[in-house]
């Protein structure tokens, strides 16, 4: 699925999920409306398809990671920091 068309998806699970946007990242899991912003981060710094979206654990924070998969079948790993939405190297 094209990073296009997984970022409405997204949006739209979001608002049948009913996350809050209030609610911080905990053991419980991110928000939705976080995994999307960490989505539209790396579709817009990276081109290709989206190959899969973890929460991941990492330095005791909760990270959302993304990767995906270039036109050439390279796969590149892109953390977000769900409350910041900023890419974590």
């Amino acid at each position: 699925m094209s990073v296009r068309r997984l970022v409405p998806f997204a949006a739209a699970l979001a608002l049948a999920v009913g996350a809050p946007a209030v609610m911080a990242a905990d053991d419980r899991g991110v928000p939705a409306d976080q995994v999307i912003t960490a989505i539209e981060t790396v579709a817009s710094a990276h081109q290709g398809n989206i190959k899969d979206v973890e929460i991941d654990e990492k330095d005791n924070r909760l990270l959302v990671e993304v990767t995906v998969v270039d036109a050439d079948g390279n796969e590149t790993e892109v953390r977000v920091d769900p409350q910041t939405g900023q890419i974590v190297k």
